[in-house]
């Protein structure tokens, strides 16, 4: 999509499915709980966390992917790419 968007970290941080959409963006989506899978997208760049572990778990069997709705930036990563 060559959109570059700003992430700034705050209390209570918006996930990256808001990010993108308030960048204009129209990623697909079903339930924002993490639960339905709509909202995989492949990371071709960077790493994510989620605010609740078995997120992580559960997102675990499929590399490279997160889900929109649930992930947030690691703090240690400067850059994300995803194939949205």
């Amino acid at each position: 999509s060559q959109v570059d968007a700003l992430w700034t970290p705050t209390q209570k941080p918006p996930p990256l499915l808001e990010l993108a959409e308030a960048e204009g963006l129209e990623p697909d989506y079903g339930c924002r709980l993490g639960s339905c899978g709509t909202c995989r997208t492949k990371i071709t760049r960077g790493a994510v966390t989620y605010s609740d572990n078995r997120l992580c778990l559960k997102n675990d069997d499929i590399e490279d992917t997160c889900l929109l709705c649930q992930a947030f930036p690691k703090a240690d990563v400067d850059v994300i790419d995803l194939d949205l």
